[in-house]
């Protein structure tokens, strides 16, 4: 019994009687997505969504462009610089 159950059952066995492994109706429609960043930059890209919107992508962000960008919360920076002397 435990034979049949696998020689009968496996991947390539239902492929061949012309079955499905998975389920059909219930998986989402994969297509195409637009992603739109806040600096205005916009690609394609694959997704069960059809538009994304992201804060920060690849033309933006400090690694990819090598510009750091100090985002000053309530004065922390300019404490900190004054308290160690920098300017």
């Amino acid at each position: 019994m435990i034979y049949y159950l696998l020689r009968f059952n496996c991947r390539h066995c239902i492929r061949e009687r012309g079955e499905t492994a998975m389920k059909e109706n219930i998986h989402p429609q994969y297509g195409k997505c637009i992603v739109r960043c806040v600096c205005g930059e916009t690609f394609e890209t694959g997704s069960t969504k059809k538009e994304m919107k992201v804060d920060i992508c690849s033309k933006c962000h400090p690694f990819y462009t090598g510009k750091q960008k100090l985002v000053d919360t309530g004065g922390r920076v300019d404490r900190f610089k004054k308290r160690f002397n920098i300017e």
